[in-house]
């Protein structure tokens, strides 16, 4: 929240320092979904660099050694080996990241409780706002059908979607 503050806030200073206009975010309707977004990708990015760094070492060194015979430069050897070497985890990340951010609820809770005026309310907020704070479990057992129908479709749509750029 600190980095967020109006006044104090790095947030706000950088953008200053780059002659921006300071902006409220989490005060604002306009900017509290990105500051939640911002926080969840920096939440994620961690493990998520950590597959990633296991994965460009299972790249296989004979595949680069056989492209940069056959003329490949960086860029090439990069778009023809190293991504396809990596697509599986590239694949997985995207199935996690994105069920994690239909279950996003503590960086929402912490940093607006939802608000302002309702912005930063998501499904799983809908859900435990619905469920345990005013104790409707009909809706809430509504909303988190909703949540599951939801996950279900984008996980078919990318495990669909997979078979064109996924290489094992």
């Amino acid at each position: 929240m600190w980095i967020y503050d109006p006044d104090t806030g790095i947030a706000n200073q950088i953008l200053r320092f780059l002659h921006l206009p300071a902006l409220e975010w989490i005060n604002s309707s306009d900017t509290a979904m990105l500051a939640v977004i911002i926080v969840t990708i920096w939440k994620s990015l961690g493990y998520a660099m950590i597959f990633y760094l296991s994965a460009l070492e299972k790249v296989p060194k004979e595949l680069y050694e056989a492209s940069a015979l056959d003329g490949a430069r960086g860029w090439q050897r990069f778009r023809d080996v190293t991504l396809p070497g990596i697509s599986p985890t590239t694949f997985f990340l995207s199935i996690i990241t994105m069920v994690n951010s239909l279950q996003a609820y503590d960086q929402i809770q912490i940093l607006t409780q939802g608000g302002p005026s309702g912005s930063t309310r998501t499904l799983l907020y809908m859900y435990y706002q619905l469920g345990f704070e005013e104790f409707d479990m009909g809706q809430a057992t509504a909303v988190a059908i909703v949540l599951i129908l939801i996950t279900i479709v984008l996980s078919a749509v990318q495990f669909t979607t997979s078979r064109k750029w996924v290489h094992y």
